[in-house]
């Protein structure tokens, strides 16, 4: 994955904290696909799926949401052994420059540059492009 300009123009590696750089860095690299927009994150499973301890991970999202760099939906889903009969699973997904979108478009842009390049570079290495030179 990659993580746009802004990320490094607007000095948000300088202000955020650990946690919600980490944060940051997970939801980008699980929403990476085509397919997914969205990542459940429970806090219980941050230990074992990515190093980070549940409090951390508390911490870096609540900052990402005030921040307004991530959204969250939750999803109410039946859990018949719950005393209130139902649970909830929390999704979240980047925004703005960061969000989904935004990145696939990006990265349609820098593919058509390259390709350009390696065009170009090619074009160059032809040996009638060297005669003429």
């Amino acid at each position: 994955f990659s993580l746009p300009d802004e990320f490094w123009t607007d000095g948000l590696f300088a202000k955020l904290s650990l946690p919600a750089l980490v944060m940051l860095l997970v939801i980008a690299k699980e929403t990476n696909s085509k397919k997914t927009k969205e990542v459940w994150l429970p806090y219980e499973h941050m230990p074992e799926w990515y190093g980070i301890s549940a409090k951390s991970a508390q911490k870096g999202i609540t900052e990402l949401l005030a921040e307004r760099l991530i959204k969250r939906r939750p999803d109410v889903r039946p859990a018949p052994l719950s005393p209130t009969g139902s649970t909830t699973h929390m999704y979240y997904s980047l925004t703005g420059v960061y969000g989904h979108t935004s990145r696939a478009a990006r990265r349609k842009k820098a593919a058509s540059a390259r390709a350009e390049r390696e065009a170009q570079r090619a074009l160059d290495a032809t040996p009638e492009s060297q005669e003429t030179s």
